[in-house]
């Protein structure tokens, strides 16, 4: 179930303010929040209101975002709950070319992205339902 837009919002700020003090961003200050946004390649306003959790940037800047404060960017997708953990762990468990395509999602529309959330969610519960049916050895 998905949560409440505040919430999510709330939640993606909280996770981003965090992982960029760890990374030795100043957020606290404008400077290391000007820094953020120079490095992350957003502007200072974007990253002053994602930081405060009233917006949540457009998954283009995920990547970079998550690069500069160290992260991984799946974590960014997860918090904005564009992805489930769920999901993400059926992909990571598959093949190489599900990890580019997920490497590759913060290109893709909004609708691509929710499709290809439902369908990772049931090929992971198809790989569940067939290790389920396997006979134990």
């Amino acid at each position: 179930m998905r949560s409440d837009e505040a919430t999510i919002r709330h939640r993606f700020g909280a996770r981003v303010s965090e992982a960029a003090r760890s990374a030795g961003y100043d957020i606290d200050g404008r400077g290391g929040k000007a820094q953020l946004a120079r490095d992350a390649g957003m502007s200072e306003s974007s990253v002053g209101r994602v930081l405060a959790g009233k917006v949540i940037p457009d998954p283009k800047y995920f990547e970079p975002l998550a690069r500069v404060i160290k992260i991984d960017p799946v974590e960014l997708f997860i918090e904005a709950e564009l992805l489930s953990p769920n999901s993400v762990a059926a992909v990571w468990s598959s093949d190489r070319s599900t990890r580019i395509l997920v490497a590759r999602i913060g290109e893709m529309t909004q609708r691509d992205r929710e499709e290809f959330a439902e369908i990772a969610e049931i090929y992971a519960r198809r790989r569940r339902q067939s290790r389920n049916e396997q006979p134990s050895d």
